[in-house]
């Protein structure tokens, strides 16, 4: 991405916290080398025309203001359900594993 050689997607905003990270109910959970993300995301920038997708995830208990995480991965790799809404993009992670 610092190359401009790949389009980055955002995906920070959710439905009941707007981009409060500190309420967001997206997850993600470690799994041997993989994390496990669950969750839902709005008004994702770049969502079909990313190369890579950043996502930010609670990654500890909620409250935590050190348990918030954001991944980096190749959107190849994330299995999950885009829906178009009006003029953005939703995205819901169910079980979507990343290796790191």
């Amino acid at each position: 991405m610092a190359s401009a050689e790949h389009i980055g997607a955002w995906g920070l905003t959710e439905h009941n916290t707007g981009s409060d990270a500190g309420g967001m109910g997206t997850t993600a959970i470690k799994d041997g080398d993989e994390w496990v993300i669950n969750g839902a995301k709005n008004f994702i920038t770049h969502a079909i025309s990313g190369d890579v997708a950043v996502v930010i995830v609670r990654t500890g208990e909620k409250g935590d203001s050190h348990s918030m995480s954001a991944f980096i991965v190749q959107k190849e790799h994330l299995v999950f359900l885009m829906v178009r809404k009006k003029i953005s993009w939703y995205a819901c992670f169910r079980n979507s594993r990343i290796n790191i």
